[in-house]
């Protein structure tokens, strides 16, 4: 009696459409996962939004940036005033104490909230932050994916526009509704910029930033090499290989970035939108004209 079975080629041909099979299934598990990182990007950006609703409601404005002689204000992030904000309220008093026995800005990066990592800070696209990690000098510390507009400056010493962090709601004339509050950057792959605690934008001694906020449009500290010149450009593609596209807004999604407004919403823009339309919406009272789809 013959027993029934297949042969070596039928094996094989089954297993060459089952590997076609998965090959042409791939792109669509990609997109699939990296939609979801996106949308949890985005959820995780209105958590902090709403955080900073909350702290505007109790404080009388958003989260402070580096301005005032207040060594709480002056020493820790706006970040790191949302911590009570985000059920971190244990870090937030951890992140006092530090700053009572060490209040220097160069004692900063010694304090125990600097190598915390802070999960809601993290895009989940970027699974390189979720540890503490060493930048190309060195030295140990955490990051985050998003970075806020102090202001913006264009032109030949131009005047500042202010940016929604630390203003007063009532401040935005320009409306809440098209006032950009935070938007995505990854850090660079050195990690030379994107610390989430100290209130730095910038450490000059090695030159590494900007951090969690940026003046867009000034000259920035850079990296010698490359030199990173001037440029209106505040919104476009980027690389992690690429230090100078730590001076603008992008994202590790592909096609656009997640950016976060004032009244708590949060909008996913393509790069085809282009730095025009981003950088009207980063300043409180510029009087742009924005028309949103």
């Amino acid at each position: 009696m013959t027993r029934p079975g297949i042969t070596l080629l039928e094996t094989l041909v089954v297993v060459g459409i089952l590997g076609m099979l998965i090959a042409l299934s791939m792109p669509a598990i990609q997109r699939i996962r990296g939609l979801a990182d996106r949308t949890a990007c985005q959820s995780q950006m209105r958590q902090i939004v709403t955080a900073a609703h909350v702290f505007h409601h109790d404080h009388g404005t958003l989260p402070p940036t580096t301005r005032g002689s207040d060594l709480v204000n002056s020493r820790l992030s706006w970040m790191v005033h949302l911590l009570p904000y985000i059920e971190q309220r244990p870090a937030y008093f951890t992140a006092l104490q530090d700053l009572e026995t060490l209040p220097d800005f160069r004692e900063l990066t010694q304090h125990r909230g600097h190598q915390t990592v802070m999960k809601l800070y993290v895009c989940p696209g970027d699974p390189r932050l979720a540890v503490v990690l060493a930048d190309s000098y060195g030295d140990l510390g955490s990051f985050t994916s998003y970075i806020a507009c102090v202001g913006l400056r264009a032109g030949p010493s131009p005047r500042l526009v202010r940016g929604a962090i630390g203003r007063r709601l009532e401040e935005i004339t320009d409306g809440v509704s098209y006032t950009i509050l935070i938007g995505e950057r990854p850090p660079p792959a050195s990690l030379i910029a994107g610390w989430w605690y100290p209130n730095i934008q910038f450490w000059l001694q090695p030159r590494r930033g900007p951090n969690n906020e940026f003046i867009f449009g000034v000259t920035p500290y850079h990296d010698p090499t490359p030199d990173c010149a001037v440029t209106p450009h505040v919104f476009g593609p980027g690389r992690l290989l690429n230090p100078c596209d730590r001076f603008h807004y992008w994202s590790l999604h592909g096609g656009g970035a997640n950016f976060a407004f004032a009244d708590g919403s949060v909008r996913f823009f393509a790069y085809s939108a282009g730095s025009d339309l981003i950088r009207a919406m980063l300043t409180i009272n510029g009087g742009e004209q924005v028309t949103l789809d």
